[in-house]
């Protein structure tokens, strides 16, 4: 008992010490003074080990700990005191070795003391939760330790301390910081997942505090470095919460996303991509809502262009093939393709080899893209294929019936002649992109003739066809033809009513143009066509059967001296 007195009492001054040495230029001078301070926590008073936890906070987050009633604001605890995180107005830069050597000193601290870290958990464990998603990778493994031997599990730890991770998540979007900022609304939004998907109960108070914090943020004009990661979390909401959101609120988030969407250069490419991705994501979550004329108006011009610039920066022309265009871009089936729904994985003629100089499909940084002019962007095929995407989940769904039939009436046409229009002069990531879309529009587009007309035409239902056709006769890209099987498809799913306004001459180019695939090279592609060629025939049957019926039912009509029609 003596010798362990005064180990307390000496261990005070040697741990005040040990975390001055924390900021050493040296990393193994550092990870030594980490070690010995978590040795040193074991047998020491807790006065000395909460100076080392807020020491710790401050080296990550820029953070002074203080302790505050919990009826006066405090984030989360029972005791009737509680630490809060307090933010500094000022600037101060968050380094990697300080970040690190806080990780490294609390995964020590957690091996080597852990019954004397336990009590701050609560302050220590929301640290560490951000920590995750520190993108340096020996920071992020030093903070992953720590989390684990503290916590039962990702998902059940994040259960125990849900209201402690919020509450630091959005007090530390105020620092100024921009990349504490971006940190915060990452695990801000993996937090939100998580809770969501293992159905938390305590997450339903803390989600009007996160709508209001992404409203304010997205609302907020001031441009900052990575403020794409607020998509991420709208989504996010959007996904996983849209039963909270009251529809105000839903029209305010889908108004901002929209308005990033339309400035072409603001942030550069990656950001507009992350916008675009981020607006079609709404649409998917919220089925029942019509925003497809805002959607039209944020996308902007879909004309073709006369010089359209490929991923190197390079310009094509307009009228070549799609052949000549695509050797500029990554081939279907590689990491990088644009189009991460389509089966890309298939083989595409022994041609998914790409060349070595060319430039990743979407990796340019906003930082180093945001000098390139509006003009150029909006021809990238990057860019138009994400439009087009975005344009078929914005697309009026089956459950935002009958309201938005007018939108479907006043559009169809328009969304028609921009699909076909793009399966000639692009590259393929654009054709797959607007075969996407088509199967979007033919999902839900309404072809009933009992109550009102159709929003489809046969003139316009004729060049879907052709749209259609010209992907299946592709000799290049397996992944453009599975696009355009996967279409047809749709086509046939809805064979019944539109069989009736589809030409028959329009079908039997389709059908025989689905038959030449069944000799194709690609074995994903002769699998699929069997399956659209199965999927007709039941649609032409029923087709048949419904204008049979038609006709029996006029004669009867006329013969009872009635007209159907009238």
């Amino acid at each position: 008992p003596e010798s362990k007195n005064a180990l307390e009492r000496a261990s005070g001054e040697m741990l005040r010490a040990f975390t001055r040495g924390l900021s050493d230029p040296s990393a193994t001078v550092r990870k030594e003074y980490a070690r010995t301070i978590g040795q040193l926590c074991a047998v020491s008073k807790p006065k000395e080990v909460e100076r080392v936890v807020k020491n710790v906070v401050k080296l990550y987050t820029n953070a002074e700990l203080k302790r505050k009633k919990k009826s006066d604001g405090a984030i989360g605890g029972v005791d009737d005191e509680d630490f809060v995180f307090a933010f500094p107005d000022n600037f101060t830069e968050s380094t990697q070795r300080k970040r690190l050597a806080a990780g490294e000193t609390c995964k020590y601290m957690a091996s080597k003391a852990l019954e004397a870290t336990k009590r701050y958990d609560k302050e220590l464990l929301p640290v560490a939760f951000i920590a995750l998603h520190d993108p340096d990778k020996e920071t992020k493994a030093a903070w992953e330790e720590c989390w684990n031997d503290c916590t039962p599990g990702m998902e059940n730890g994040l259960g125990l301390y849900l209201e402690e991770v919020i509450g630091l998540c959005i007090s530390m979007f105020q620092s100024p910081s921009y990349f504490l900022k971006k940190m915060s609304i990452t695990a801000l939004e993996h937090a939100l997942t998580l809770a969501a998907k293992s159905k938390n109960p305590r997450l339903k108070q803390h989600v009007p505090r996160i709508i209001s914090l992404t409203l304010t943020a997205l609302q907020n004009p001031r441009f900052w470095s990575n403020k794409s990661v607020l998509f991420a979390l709208a989504g996010s909401l959007f996904t996983h919460c849209s039963e909270m959101l009251e529809g105000a609120t839903q029209t305010s988030i889908i108004e901002a996303i929209h308005h990033y969407v339309a400035e072409p250069g603001r942030g550069g490419r990656k950001f507009r991509l992350s916008a675009l991705a981020c607006a079609g994501t709404l649409a998917d979550a919220l089925p029942s809502k019509d925003m497809f004329a805002s959607a039209r108006v944020a996308i902007g011009s879909l004309q073709p262009n006369n010089g359209e610039t490929t991923d190197d920066g390079s310009s094509s022309n307009n009228s070549r093939s799609s052949a000549g265009t695509d050797k500029k871009l990554e081939q279907p089936g590689s990491s990088n393709a644009i189009d991460d729904n389509s089966n890309n994985s298939n083989n595409d003629d022994n041609k998914h080899s790409s060349p070595k100089k060319t430039m990743r499909l979407g990796e340019e940084t906003e930082s180093s893209s945001s000098g390139s002019s509006s003009t150029s962007n909006e021809f990238n095929p990057v860019i138009r294929a994400a439009k087009l995407k975005c344009l078929g989940k914005s697309w009026p769904r089956s459950r935002s019936l009958p309201g938005s039939y007018r939108t479907m009436l006043d559009n169809s046409k328009w969304v028609i002649n921009t699909i076909a229009r793009h399966q000639t002069g692009t590259t393929w990531n654009v054709r797959v992109a607007s075969l996407e879309a088509l199967v979007y529009v033919f999902e839900s587009i309404y072809l009933s003739q009992s109550t009102r007309a159709p929003a489809l035409s046969s003139d316009d239902a004729a060049k879907a066809v052709d749209a259609v056709c010209s992907a299946l006769e592709d000799q290049k890209y397996a992944a453009v033809r599975l696009a355009g099987l996967k279409a047809a498809m749709k086509m046939g799913e809805r064979g019944k009513p539109l069989g009736v306004i589809m030409p028959g001459k329009s079908w039997e180019k389709l059908i025989k143009m689905i038959s030449t695939l069944l000799k194709d090279k690609d074995p994903g592609v002769v699998t699929l066509a069997t399956k659209v060629l199965a999927a007709f025939d039941d649609a032409l049957n029923a087709a048949a059967s419904v204008s049979m019926e038609t006709e029996d039912d006029a004669k009867s009509a006329e013969g009872a001296g009635e007209n159907m029609y009238l």
